[in-house]
């Protein structure tokens, strides 16, 4: 398992992942059981800070009949049903989120030659 860590302001590009929290296409309650959704060994398992509140994402299995995958908050009893875009943009490593310096001459595009 890999653990790492972005201290600091999040860069732009992990913001977007964050607005994936709102495509919730299932909600199951009252779960007692979380290894019948893969929870209880997740496939990816985040924890975000977000100014002074910490939140553990947790992904668990896919359900091919439903189309989602399974995730759990912060261990709560509460499943959710994320698509595929939601688990794909958050199964990512540390060198993804990085931000990257273009190199300003690289973008310039040619001028034209009238």
């Amino acid at each position: 398992e890999t653990v790492w860590y972005i201290e600091g302001p999040i860069p732009q590009d992990a913001k977007v992942v964050l607005t994936y929290s709102g495509k919730i296409d299932m909600k199951i309650e009252d779960v007692e059981d979380m290894s019948q959704y893969g929870l209880d060994a997740p496939s990816v398992n985040l924890t975000l800070q977000w100014d002074n509140n910490m939140y553990t994402v947790k992904l668990g299995d896919y359900n091919s009949i439903i189309g989602g995958y399974y995730l759990n908050v912060n261990d709560e009893n509460t499943v959710y049903v994320v698509s595929s875009s939601v688990y794909y943009a958050l199964d990512k490593s540390l060198e993804d989120f990085k931000l990257t310096d273009v190199d300003e001459e690289s973008e310039a595009l040619p001028e034209s030659e009238d």
